[in-house]
């Protein structure tokens, strides 16, 4: 079973799919895939420096997300580029991924943590798909305070995944995460004995 977990950014997504590793399902993060493919990629790393500046990348070809962040959340044309650079070899790496982990044998759900899931139209890909949903004020909240975004950051990568927000219909479950850390893992762990243990 292929779990797709999504949410807009400080909704709790990757908090609800970590607490489904503990109970047993293999996380794919591919937020941090993506991360790797582009530590290691030197044609993506070609393709953005030519799209957004050599400015860019800091030393050791490390990418710096935050500059990135700043050119492409706040333009929809050049969002869409890096999505044109990005997207189909990260799809490639996750199916990788998937079918090495199928190989293996294991009865095991395997949960991927996307926050682009409909952007890439993975989506089709999914046994299941969850959305996180949280209050605007509550993601703010997080953002602000545990990842030290500004206001503008986080508003224009808020406005940025709105889409999220519009293909909630697409979704088979929608967890509402309006509570505490520990009321959302419950709801995972409550989760995952309903659907993937049967219970």
């Amino acid at each position: 079973m292929i779990i797709g977990v999504t949410g807009g950014v400080g909704s709790g997504k990757t908090v609800f799919a970590s607490e489904l590793g503990q109970m047993g399902a293999y996380v794919i993060d591919v937020d941090k895939m993506a991360k790797q493919l582009v530590r290691r990629n030197i044609d993506i790393q070609t393709s953005l420096r030519r799209t957004f500046g050599y400015g860019i990348f800091g030393q050791s070809r490390k990418l710096r997300r935050k500059e990135l962040g700043k050119i492409v959340f706040t333009d929809s044309t050049k969002l869409a580029s890096l999505n044109r650079i990005l997207h189909s070899p990260l799809i490639k790496e996750l199916r990788t991924e998937i079918e090495l982990q199928k190989k293996k044998g294991k009865d095991q759900p395997i949960v991927v943590d996307m926050a682009i899931l409909f952007e890439t139209r993975f989506e089709s890909f999914c046994d299941l798909i969850v959305i996180v949903v949280a209050p605007l004020e509550k993601r703010v909240d997080w953002l602000y305070k545990g990842r030290g975004w500004s206001f503008e950051e986080i508003f224009s990568r808020i406005h940025a995944q709105k889409s999220i927000e519009q293909n909630m219909k697409k979704a088979d479950v929608i967890i509402e995460n309006s509570g505490t850390l520990a009321g959302l893992r419950g709801k995972a762990k409550g989760f995952f004995k309903h659907y993937v243990q049967g219970e």
